[in-house]
């Protein structure tokens, strides 16, 4: 379960990259500092994830032409600050350097082809490969970047260079846990064996469960506050359509688009509460949502001004409430 403490059992459940980091820290230091110590490098990974995201966006104008940059660095610090993140940043969780290698990948991603280089895509590989070694779902961050590098018709060089980091740790990751399987205990080997048991063990009937489950979190931060099921339906499928329209919005203008739609897959088909995947990237889901709002705001059809307008200042309602209670 962790790895980076010495005499812990076999237990593959989790990728290496961040045990690995962690293990110096108690080698050398007393188990409380390290602790802390690895607590605080976490939150600073996760404060400079943010940063950098913040920057990317505003750079490319991620939420569509003249939407002023204050708005997109209030989305991020705004739920930058959601209780349910900080929550995650208090306890040695792998999210904070998962987040920052994803943000990173994600600035070196998203550029014109003529700006690639023969440096440049190994580059955007190792983040992505970090990604994968630091969570498994990082495969989404590999995934997007190279159907981004398709869609601005990267040479194949270049293509090759940029997957042949996040294949090779996947490769090598993927043999590790093959061969030590055999060393966890069978009571304990569907939690703790790899990804594939822990699918083929909860089968069809829960894996459908958790697409069904995959908004729940997301209305807790914002819908806590209805008062009925039929005005949770009214306000949740309209605020569930503009946050896919603003997925698709992005992925016409960003590697972001793609990397959010592959990782949102690979939790619809995830057999875990996908709260804490969630949290992870909660800044980068809430500029998704801001881009739809701002699409349909700016789309032709005037009429659905004011319904955007109203929806937005409801959720933003629920999520002050849910903040200060």
């Amino acid at each position: 379960m962790y790895p980076n403490l010495p005499g812990t059992p076999a237990a593959i459940h989790f990728p290496p990259l961040y045990p690995l980091i962690l293990a110096p820290l108690f080698r050398f230091l007393p188990t409380p500092a390290a602790g802390m110590a690895g607590r605080a490098l976490g939150i600073v990974c996760f404060a400079l994830a943010c940063r950098l995201i913040t920057r990317h966006a505003v750079r490319l104008q991620l939420l569509g032409e003249g939407v002023p940059a204050w708005v997109t660095e209030a989305v991020v610090a705004g739920t930058a600050l959601a209780i349910p993140v900080l929550s995650i940043l208090g306890v040695l969780l792998s999210e904070p350097l998962f987040t920052l290698a994803f943000a990173g990948a994600l600035a070196l991603v998203d550029r014109p082809k003529e700006q690639w280089s023969p440096r440049l895509a190994p580059g955007v590989g190792l983040l992505a490969a970090a990604a994968l070694l630091l969570r498994s779902v990082g495969v989404a961050v590999a995934g997007g970047a190279l159907i981004h590098a398709w869609r601005i018709g990267l040479n194949r060089r270049l293509a090759a260079a940029l997957a042949l980091p996040a294949l090779l740790a996947g490769i090598a990751w993927g043999l590790w846990v093959l061969a030590h399987g055999g060393g966890i205990d069978p009571a304990i080997r569907p939690p703790y064996g790899s990804y594939l048991e822990i699918v083929h063990d909860a089968g069809l009937r829960t894996l459908a469960g958790s697409l069904a489950d995959l908004p729940r979190p997301l209305s807790v931060l914002t819908l806590n506050w209805v008062p009925s099921r039929a005005v949770y339906y009214g306000l949740g499928i309209p605020a569930l359509i503009v946050g896919l329209t603003g997925l698709v919005l992005l992925a016409r203008r960003s590697a972001l688009g793609w990397m959010l739609i592959l990782y949102l897959a690979v939790l619809s088909l995830w057999p875990f509460p996908p709260d804490r995947f969630l949290w992870a990237i909660l800044p980068w889901l809430a500029l998704a949502w801001a881009a739809g709002a701002a699409g349909l705001w700016r789309s032709r059809v005037r009429s659905i001004q004011v319904p955007v307008a109203v929806l937005t200042a409801l959720l933003a309602f629920g999520y002050v409430r849910y903040e200060a209670r």
